[in-house]
């Protein structure tokens, strides 16, 4: 009996995880899938069986110039193509979707990677549990107060990635029917676990809450959350300061430096939210400590921090945890220089003496810069110290990002003192 891809020609380059998933859910619907594996013999055939149910497979040795253009030939007929190598194998053997589709332009390209084509962590190897932990949906899992249990494959390569590559290929598949254009599907792990983790930790906060930061962008606040906005100067100065963004900007309650938060009571909050607010304090460890005043015991800090990797700051220097506890305990007005001569070389990109009379002016108008630069193990470690010598701190969730967005979350809950 034939299914409804009855008459699609699919080739498979031989591979494991969703890949394999995708072209087996395709012969299912009754798709001819050709599948192209190593001379050597790519996959265990009898771990993976079921995986490769419904169609043929054909040994191609793709570092022998005369596999590649049996591969060639193949796809020229082909309605569709399936490939999950790490970015840039496909073009590097001449099989990439340039020359694909100016050879067969009604093709559908279909690319399978665990963290995308681009991005910091595009060529790093990785498994299904890396990928889900990273976007965050493996903590969602876990019972209360415990860790995760790790669900297979099914959430990251099957449910995720894989099936997330079907629906892409059926839907180019019925474009390029109707056009007889084809096109690249392009999938990844990690995109299907992708949330809008700003909606996702504002639902974790209820009670009374601080927020420090972009004013023009305050989180969503639900019905639970009563917010309180703290900046150093009011709204009337913020609007003139910044026309441009003028009716986005929040009440300001309360005038204050974030640095110290002097004005605050302590635990007279349920939460603080701090978004893109640390990497411009000058002794980030004291800046949390002093936001972990502020909230109750239980309470949380939601922290969104950028990711250097992909601001205006990929060229500096990760701040080390020996520079922060350093600022911490011994303040130094000559290692703020240091920040703003590293700022005016690697982001202002001035030479050696205009760097030096473009850090001092930077000092001299006290300007805000990113004095400090993180990835997120960095801000992980800070909290480690700050849990181990000066106050009770936990990680609750975190941190997490998405693919080419340039900021980590991180939630924190402040501990009963010792």
């Amino acid at each position: 009996m034939s299914g409804p891809l009855d008459g699609v020609r699919v080739v498979e380059i031989g591979g494991i995880g969703p890949g394999p998933f995708a072209g087996m859910l395709l012969a299912d619907l009754g798709a001819e899938v050709i599948r192209v594996d190593r001379p050597t013999g790519g996959v265990d055939q009898d771990t993976h069986v079921v995986l490769l149910r419904g169609r043929r497979s054909m040994a191609v040795d793709l570092k022998d110039d005369r596999g590649l253009e049996v591969v060639r030939r193949l796809v020229d007929s082909a309605d569709a193509l399936i490939e999950g190598f790490r970015p840039g194998v496909m073009e590097r053997l001449g099989l990439g979707p340039d020359e694909l589709l100016a050879r067969n332009p009604r093709l559908v390209y279909g690319r399978m990677t665990g963290w995308g084509q681009t991005g910091p962590y595009a060529d790093v190897a990785g498994h299904d549990i890396n990928f889900i932990a990273t976007a965050g949906s493996l903590k969602p899992i876990a019972a209360p107060d415990s860790t995760p249990v790790a669900p297979l494959n099914m959430l990251g390569d099957f449910g995720g990635g894989g099936m997330l590559l079907v629906c892409g290929l059926l839907a180019a598949l019925l474009h390029a029917r109707e056009t007889g254009q084809g096109q690249v599907v392009d999938t990844s792990v990690t995109d299907v676990a992708h949330r809008e983790w700003r909606e996702h930790f504002a639902s974790r906060l209820q009670g009374r809450g601080l927020e420090l930061g972009p004013l023009h962008r305050p989180i969503p606040a639900h019905d639970g959350m009563r917010m309180t906005y703290v900046d150093y100067q009011d709204q009337e100065t913020l609007q003139r300061a910044y026309p441009k963004l003028a009716h986005h900007i929040a009440p300001v309650d309360v005038i204050d430096d974030a640095q110290t938060l002097a004005t605050v009571e302590p635990a007279s909050f349920d939460f603080l939210i701090s978004a893109h607010v640390i990497e411009h304090m000058r002794d980030p460890i004291g800046a949390l400590v002093n936001w972990l005043r502020t909230v109750r015991d239980g309470g949380l800090l939601y922290l969104i921090v950028p990711d250097k990797r992909r601001t205006f700051d990929k060229l500096r220097v990760r701040t080390t945890l020996e520079h922060m506890v350093l600022d911490y305990q011994q303040p130094s007005r000559e290692r703020d220089f240091e920040h703003f001569l590293d700022y005016a070389l690697f982001v202002h990109q001035a030479m050696t003496d205009q760097a030096i009379a473009e850090a001092t002016r930077l000092r001299d108008t006290d300007f805000s810069i990113h004095f400090h630069v993180f990835l997120p193990q960095d801000v992980v470690r800070m909290v480690q110290w700050i849990d181990g010598h000066v106050t009770p701190v936990a990680i609750a969730e975190g941190p997490v990002l998405s693919p080419a967005v340039d900021e980590f979350h991180l939630l924190l809950r402040k501990g009963p003192q010792r």
